[in-house]
Formats: C-alpha cells, structure tokens, sequence
C-alpha cells in the first residue's frame, strides 16, 4: 500500500444522539486481518485493517466517538457509509 492508501485522512464524527452503530459497505471481504486495541481509562482506540484493503480508526474521549478511514466514503444517509475503494 502507499503512503496515500494508509493515511487515515478521511474522518466520520459519530453524534451523541446516535447510539446505533454503523452500516459501512465496500468492496471486497470485510475480513479483518489486524486489530489493534489501545484502553487507557481516558482513551479507546481501535484500528483494524481489513482484506479489502480498509484501514479504520475509531477513538473514544472526552465523549467523542471519532472514525478515521483510508477511502473516501459518502454517507447515504444518517450513520450509513458507501466507500470508493
């Protein structure tokens, strides 16, 4: 992968008044081949790393529920993701 394809340049910030999780479609196997967990009591992130290339992060604190992404994605509606890859 470049150095393009693994910046987590592209950012969804999650509501608080939205407690459902959400629906995220691309292309190709949404096999996940790496998770990396990171759980201070201030702090929780995720980053995995999918078949199809994906790479997602998601961080929690301070009440913020941030997701990072390395594909430009269009939300189609409210908490629901369509990916470019």
């Amino acid at each position: 992968m470049t150095e393009l394809e693994t910046s987590l340049q592209y950012e969804y910030i999650k509501g608080e008044d939205q407690p459902e999780a959400l629906n995220i479609k691309a292309n190709g196997s949404f096999v996940r081949t790496h998770n990396i967990v990171v759980n201070t009591n201030d702090r929780f992130q995720r980053i995995s790393i999918y078949e199809n290339g994906m790479i997602t992060s998601e961080e929690v604190y301070n009440g913020k529920h941030i997701l990072r992404f390395n594909h430009p994605f269009t939300e189609v509606e409210r908490g629901k993701l369509v990916f470019n890859n």
